[in-house]
């Protein structure tokens, strides 16, 4: 019984100290149902992305990739295509995590709303929904296009293998 006592407490003191850390999931808040970000989520609301990752903190609590907006379409997790952010308002402190289960539900927006103005996660969520809409797609159709033609590669490759290995069977002259 102490035994699990003790294990229980090291998880629950574990889940805290994950959580509370700056960007944990204790210190971040939704803010997507907010009346103002509305024209923003409608901007969105078609795309095929289902996360969008700016200026996230790493592990040591620093904002990462100042630049770029992450974003992970609903067809495809395992692909992330990088949006290129002029203005970095990661440099500013500003960062954030957009996430969505399918293409017809509306974002969550989760923030610090104790580091984070509004006024300024407004602004970046303008820019990055902008520059969404004019880029997003090319860049995930050229992504795709890439990838397929990675895949024909490899499959081309695959099958002259095989050819050359079943060549090489009768290629020697009998005794």
């Amino acid at each position: 019984m102490i035994i699990f006592i003790g294990a229980l407490s090291g998880v629950v003191l574990g889940v805290l100290t994950i959580g509370m850390k700056k960007g944990g999931f204790l210190t971040t808040s939704n803010v997507g149902d907010l009346e103002d970000l509305a024209p923003i989520q409608a901007q969105l609301m078609p795309l095929d992305a289902c996360q969008i990752d700016y200026a996230t903190r790493d592990k040591s609590g620093r904002r990462n990739h100042l630049d770029v907006a992450f974003v992970t379409p609903c067809s495809d997790s395992d692909r992330r295509v990088v949006i290129h952010v002029s203005s970095g308002w990661g440099s500013r402190g500003v960062g954030f995590q957009m996430k969505r289960s399918s293409q017809a539900n509306r974002w969550k927006v989760l923030v610090e709303k104790d580091e984070v103005p509004f006024p300024e996660l407004k602004g970046a969520l303008e820019e990055i929904a902008s520059t969404m809409t004019t880029s997003y797609v090319p860049q995930l159709e050229d992504a795709r296009a890439r990838s397929k033609a990675y895949e024909d590669g490899v499959q081309a490759r695959k099958k002259e293998e095989e050819a050359r290995k079943n060549g090489a069977k009768s290629s020697y002259p009998t005794q």
